[in-house]
């Protein structure tokens, strides 16, 4: 089978981060004693907060599109929908079946099975499943 990053993947990320985001959140003690001490101190609170969500922002982009783009460079650069495709194939299933899980017509499965067939090397399918099925 091949690795794909589904969206809940990098929801739960963007949850995390998002969550990291309001931990870093200056605690109301020091925006109080920064209201006394005057505005300088406030601003300078709310410039490195904004430095740290920023640097999480970052980080968080990074790491997504690393997870990305190693997902399709091990996946022989199929796109996600034809990782799907080939996923099915390789459990044996017919074009038919294919067509009512992933809820597609005739003639876009045949472009995704074409796609596969030419950016993997292979000319049909036997010789796909031959290549990449496990066992």
């Amino acid at each position: 089978m091949l690795r794909t990053i589904s969206s809940k993947h990098v929801f739960k990320v963007l949850g995390f981060a998002i969550l990291v985001v309001a931990l870093i959140d200056l605690p109301s003690w020091i925006v109080e004693q920064q209201l006394v001490t005057g505005e300088m101190s406030i601003s300078i609170g709310l410039t490195i907060q904004a430095v740290l969500a920023a640097a999480i922002a970052v980080g968080l982009y990074r790491f997504l599109r690393s997870e990305f783009q190693s997902a399709r460079m091990s996946n022989g650069g199929l796109s996600e929908r034809e990782v799907e495709v080939m996923n099915s194939i390789l459990q044996g299933m017919t074009n038919k079946e294919i067509q009512e899980s992933l809820f597609i017509e005739k003639s876009t499965l045949k472009s995704h099975i074409n796609r596969i067939y030419r950016k993997l090397e292979v000319s049909n399918r036997q010789e796909l499943i031959l290549k990449y099925s496990k066992g």
